[in-house]
């Protein structure tokens, strides 16, 4: 790896632990020469260090812990070796069942935040500046405790984009709606938000202003068509 190229594409698998050692040196080694990727380095690890906050908890299916118990209850094989040979097998059997919880759970992350992300990096090819945009994590009012967010903001750009996860059905005859708060409470509207059947939407907007210029953003459950906020509020984010 030239240690003039940007690493930007790795900086994800980089912060995920994921690279081979000889990967993650080169990165390391970039990283102390270029600005520009520790900045890249600082964004990509907050926000993926958000994502599992704003994405609903995910079990693996029931095959999959039968398919670990069943690997763990095998009998070992004779002459092996090694470091896992020295593990009690209830310690193995928990260490498997919550690398498949977590596995399971970043795929499901992974998958509903897809059209999230190609909207982030829309914002980033429009924002002037790398490394400009902000991270806002939603969480569920008592109207949706289940609920949660994450709102990413280029200011530069004056653009938001909005996923949100495991919201209830609407009330009959409404939609939600995305506001941004001021400090005197004015409601400045940023869209509507249409779900999929298992309560996840996705939306991007203007956001007229800095993020400065607004105290919070909240989801709404509004009468089609209103203008105006009235409606309870199931998501807030400080921001």
């Amino acid at each position: 790896m030239a240690s003039r190229g940007h690493v930007e594409e790795l900086l994800p698998d980089y912060h995920l632990g994921h690279l081979l050692p000889e990967e993650a040196g080169a990165v390391e080694e970039h990283l102390r020469e270029c600005e520009r990727c520790r900045r890249s380095l600082e964004e990509v690890s907050e926000t993926l260090d958000a994502l599992p906050y704003a994405a609903p908890q995910a079990a693996p299916p029931e095959r999959v812990r039968e398919r670990l118990m069943a690997e763990v209850r095998k009998p070992e094989e004779a002459g092996r070796t090694g470091r896992w040979d020295r593990i009690p097998a209830i310690v193995a059997a928990a260490a498997l069942l919550a690398a498949a919880v977590l596995g399971w759970a970043y795929l499901e992350v992974r998958d509903e935040n897809r059209q999230l992300r190609a909207e982030i990096q829309e914002l980033r090819e429009r924002s002037p500046q790398p490394g400009d945009l902000l991270v806002a994590i939603a969480t569920g009012t008592d109207e949706a405790p289940e609920a949660r967010g994450t709102a990413v903001m280029a200011p530069q750009a004056g653009e938001l984009a909005l996923g949100v996860y495991n919201l209830p059905a609407p009330p009959q005859g409404h939609t939600y709606q995305a506001w941004l708060i001021r400090e005197d409470g004015e409601a400045v509207p940023l869209g509507q938000m249409q779900l999929d059947e298992h309560g996840d939407g996705h939306m991007t907007g203007a956001m007229p202003g800095p993020p400065g210029a607004y105290e919070r953003l909240e989801i709404t459950a509004e009468p089609r068509g209103a203008a105006e906020k009235t409606g309870p509020v199931y998501l807030r984010a400080a921001l």
